[in-house]
């Protein structure tokens, strides 16, 4: 069957689930008798080594699931949320970036969750944003691009690989991660917390060109902050790109607070990437409208 899901490693690497398995969130990420990649390090004591996931098996199972033309079944390939907490939180992730010469792997290192958020791993929400920038390269290159939450540095990255100047912005003790996976890429980390002022983060008149920013609504108490600086870091010709998955806690909050201040639309799934996306992970188009201030 075309759609069948293709053997990815050797099969003694699989276990089959006995119980129905949990992570740290309470998500189930494993049914019982399904069959499940097993975690084992390098010394093979169970626990997962810091690379035990390399480019190369990365560029081998993403080059396999591009041939299964079920969507549904696609996406449960390059999806990540539900997978264990050593993949989403110990792993590096690779990262499949589509170049002339065919797909590079990008390494995006990951670490356990910190007490102040969720800025440690690679959300689904940043693919399907990564992949819309890649997919329409050219209305990125050149233009002055900030990201809110940059979290594991991700999006910046790929902003800067179509040839953006990229600002990306995150909380301080959330910075040393996201450097480290930027390095050697041209791009300006900034501590930036939503509602403070933002002087000397924008550069010129009229705002930055674009504002990206992935699963920023999961803080109801922060919603009047976000929009704050939104509106600070935008101008009326400024476009914002917000994409969000099953983090959307406070969505109603957030379509209050920018009602009369900004426009936002879905963006045609002509302008997603073919593969990465989800029916769970929605991607808009926000604009600056007459009003100043959110309500």
């Amino acid at each position: 069957m075309e759609d069948e899901i293709p053997t990815l490693v050797d099969s003694s690497a699989f276990r089959i689930v006995e119980e129905d398995e949990y992570d740290s969130e309470g998500f189930l990420i494993a049914p019982r008798g399904n069959q499940r990649l097993e975690d084992v390090g390098e010394d093979g004591s169970g626990e997962q080594g810091p690379c035990a996931v390399d480019a190369e098996s990365s560029l081998k199972i993403y080059l396999q699931y591009k041939t299964i033309t079920n969507p549904v079944i696609r996406a449960w390939r390059w999806k990540r949320e539900h997978l264990s907490d050593s993949e989403r939180f110990g792993q590096p992730y690779y990262y499949p970036s589509e170049t002339s010469t065919g797909p590079e792997m990008l390494c995006i290192k990951q670490a356990p969750f910190s007490v102040e958020g969720f800025a440690s791993t690679v959300w689904d929400s940043s693919i399907v944003m990564a992949k819309h920038i890649e997919k329409v390269a050219g209305a990125f290159k050149g233009k002055r691009c900030v990201e809110l939450g940059a979290g594991c540095g991700l999006v910046g990255v790929v902003l800067a690989r179509v040839g953006a100047e990229v600002t990306l912005t995150d909380l301080r003790q959330n910075l040393p991660l996201l450097q480290e996976n930027v390095s050697g890429y041209p791009v300006d980390v900034q501590e930036l917390t939503w509602g403070k002022p933002v002087e000397g983060l924008v550069k010129g008149t009229g705002g930055f060109d674009v504002v990206v920013g992935c699963d920023l609504m999961y803080i109801r108490e922060a919603v009047p902050a976000l929009c704050n600086t939104l509106v600070e870091l935008s101008g009326p010709k400024t476009r914002i790109l917000f994409a969000y998955g099953r983090n959307r806690f406070a969505e109603e909050e957030f379509l209050e607070a920018i009602a009369g201040v900004f426009s936002m639309q879905d963006l045609e799934e002509s302008e997603l990437d073919d593969i990465h996306r989800a029916e769970d992970v929605r991607v808009c188009l926000l604009q600056r409208l007459a009003s100043s201030a959110c309500s």
